[in-house]
C-alpha cells in the first residue's frame, strides 16, 4: 500500500480488501458453524479470537480503502456529472463522514502502518 498511488492502483486496493472481507465474513460464519456443532455434541465451544482480532485489525484497512474508492467515484461524478442532480445534502454528509473518518484513521494506523497512514492523511487533505 502506497502513499501517492494512482488512482488505478487504489481501485486495485478497495477490490482486494473488498474480497478480503468477503472471505473473513465466509470465515465468521464458519466458526459459527462450528459453535454450533459444538453445542449439539455437548462440547464446549471453541473461541476463535484470532479471527476476531484479525478482523478488527483489517476493518482500519477496509476502511481506508473503501473510502477512498468512494471518495474518487463520487468526485468524479461531482466534476463531470449535472450539477442538477447532485444531492447537495448526501455530498455535505459524505463529506463529512468521510473527512471524520480519514481523521481517525490516519491516528490509528501512525504507529503501526506509517505508508497506509500518509495514504490516509492525503485522503483527508483530499476530502478537505
Amino acid at each position: 500500500m502506497c502513499s501517492g498511488c494512482t488512482l488505478a492502483e487504489m481501485e486495485e486496493y478497495a477490490t482486494q480488501v473488498e474480497a478480503l472481507r468477503e472471505k473473513l465474513n465466509r470465515c465468521r460464519q464458519q466458526v459459527t458453524t462450528f459453535s454450533e456443532r459444538d453445542e449439539l455434541f455437548g462440547v464446549q465451544p471453541k473461541e476463535y479470537t484470532e479471527l476476531q482480532e484479525l478482523q478488527a485489525q483489517f476493518e482500519l484497512y477496509f476502511n481506508l480503502w473503501s473510502t477512498t474508492s468512494d471518495f474518487h467515484a463520487s468526485h468524479a461524478l461531482w466534476m463531470t456529472g449535472p450539477f442538477i442532480e447532485l444531492d447537495a445534502q448526501k455530498v455535505v454528509d459524505n463529506v463529512d463522514n468521510w473527512y471524520k473518518l480519514m481523521f481517525k484513521l490516519e491516528k490509528a494506523l501512525a504507529d503501526q502502518a506509517p505508508e497506509p497512514a500518509k495514504v490516509a492523511e492525503e485522503m483527508r487533505k483530499k476530502i478537505e
